[in-house]
């Protein structure tokens, strides 16, 4: 039996190491950049350069389809469809080089699917960035909470 993912997937994982070698080492700043533990890098020009913004490096993930993949890129996502094995390959591969993912959970992953198949289009403008602000807030409140019981 083989078990390999294949050519496709082979040359998406070579992306995705490329991408994180180009950014190992970035360290998120603002709500969500607290509550991640990840090495600090002791040069502090590099440091600099490596330092930035949550909505930054959200917006850097997009581009480069590492987030918000099967959103519709007209409402601010990546624009590909859903492909779990990209998705593991991604986590993956963050993982390995310890470089933040974008910003998700509950909201993101089951609202804003909902929000796009269900409501209107006026909805879907209005709504969807102002829904993952404020879900990045909820998961900020459960992640302090959590935090506190240990």
């Amino acid at each position: 039996m083989n078990l390999d993912f294949g050519t496709e997937y082979e040359e998406f994982r070579k992306e995705v190491k490329e991408f994180c070698l180009k950014h190992q080492g970035i360290q998120v700043t603002g709500s969500l950049g607290q509550f991640l533990q990840y090495e600090t890098v002791s040069d502090s020009e590099k440091a600099d350069k490596l330092t930035m913004p949550v909505k930054e490096w959200q917006k850097i993930l997009i581009e480069h389809g590492y987030f918000a993949r099967h959103i519709p890129s007209d409402y601010g996502g990546y624009g590909d469809p859903l492909d779990i094995i990209k998705d593991v390959i991604i986590n993956d591969e963050f993982a390995k080089a310890k470089i933040p993912l974008g910003t998700g959970g509950q909201g993101i992953d089951f609202l804003v699917p909902t929000l796009l198949e269900m409501g209107t289009e006026e909805q879907k403008q209005r709504y969807y960035w102002k829904t993952m602000s404020k879900i990045k807030k909820i998961v900020l409140k459960i992640r302090r909470s959590l935090k506190r019981l240990h």
